[in-house]
Protein backbone atom coordinates (compact mmCIF):
# COMPACT_ATOMS: atom_id res chain seq x y z
CA UNK A 1 0.00 0.00 0.00
CA UNK A 2 1.71 3.54 -1.05
CA UNK A 3 0.00 6.61 1.07
CA UNK A 4 0.64 9.92 -0.21
CA UNK A 5 -1.52 13.12 1.78
CA UNK A 6 -4.84 11.76 1.77
CA UNK A 7 -4.01 9.41 -1.31
CA UNK A 8 -4.11 5.78 -0.96
CA UNK A 9 -2.91 3.41 -3.69
CA UNK A 10 -3.09 -0.33 -3.93
CA UNK A 11 0.58 -0.90 -5.20
CA UNK A 12 3.65 1.39 -4.38
CA UNK A 13 4.91 1.70 -8.04
CA UNK A 14 4.35 5.59 -9.86
CA UNK A 15 5.76 5.57 -13.58
CA UNK A 16 7.83 8.58 -13.70
CA UNK A 17 7.13 11.01 -16.75
CA UNK A 18 9.53 10.91 -19.72
CA UNK A 19 9.29 12.93 -22.40
CA UNK A 20 8.48 11.25 -25.66
CA UNK A 21 7.48 8.35 -24.24
CA UNK A 22 4.30 8.69 -21.32
CA UNK A 23 1.64 9.07 -24.11
CA UNK A 24 -1.40 7.62 -23.65
CA UNK A 25 -0.72 4.44 -24.47
CA UNK A 26 2.24 3.65 -22.63
CA UNK A 27 0.08 5.01 -19.35
CA UNK A 28 -2.66 2.62 -19.88
CA UNK A 29 0.08 0.10 -20.74
CA UNK A 30 1.79 0.84 -17.17
CA UNK A 31 -1.64 0.64 -15.40
CA UNK A 32 -2.49 -2.45 -16.75
CA UNK A 33 0.95 -3.87 -15.21
CA UNK A 34 0.76 -2.82 -11.58
CA UNK A 35 1.57 0.75 -11.63
CA UNK A 36 -0.80 2.68 -9.04
CA UNK A 37 -0.13 6.00 -11.06
CA UNK A 38 1.29 7.37 -14.23
CA UNK A 39 2.50 10.63 -14.62
CA UNK A 40 2.08 12.07 -18.38
CA UNK A 41 4.10 14.04 -20.32
CA UNK A 42 4.78 17.94 -19.86
CA UNK A 43 2.29 20.71 -20.84
CA UNK A 44 3.25 23.88 -21.80
CA UNK A 45 1.19 26.86 -19.98
CA UNK A 46 1.85 28.98 -22.81
CA UNK A 47 -1.45 29.24 -24.55
CA UNK A 48 0.92 29.84 -28.16
CA UNK A 49 2.16 26.56 -27.69
CA UNK A 50 0.12 24.23 -25.86
CA UNK A 51 -2.45 23.56 -28.69
CA UNK A 52 0.09 22.11 -31.10
CA UNK A 53 -0.84 17.98 -32.61
CA UNK A 54 1.23 16.55 -30.61
CA UNK A 55 -0.59 18.27 -27.25
CA UNK A 56 -1.61 15.87 -24.52
CA UNK A 57 -4.85 17.55 -24.06
CA UNK A 58 -5.73 16.07 -27.83
CA UNK A 59 -5.25 13.13 -26.38
CA UNK A 60 -7.13 11.85 -23.19
CA UNK A 61 -7.57 8.26 -21.48
CA UNK A 62 -10.79 6.72 -20.49
CA UNK A 63 -9.10 5.30 -17.24
CA UNK A 64 -10.77 6.16 -14.21
CA UNK A 65 -7.32 6.43 -12.80
CA UNK A 66 -5.96 9.56 -11.57
CA UNK A 67 -4.28 11.17 -14.26
CA UNK A 68 -1.49 13.76 -13.45
CA UNK A 69 0.27 16.01 -15.74
CA UNK A 70 3.10 18.21 -15.30
CA UNK A 71 3.34 21.89 -16.42
CA UNK A 72 5.87 24.03 -17.52
CA UNK A 73 6.04 27.52 -18.02
CA UNK A 74 8.79 30.23 -19.05
CA UNK A 75 8.43 32.97 -16.85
Amino acid sequence: MLTIGRHQFEYPVIAAPMAGVSDVPFRQQCLIHGASLAVGEMVSASPTTRDTHKSPWRTTSQSSALQIIQIVGHD
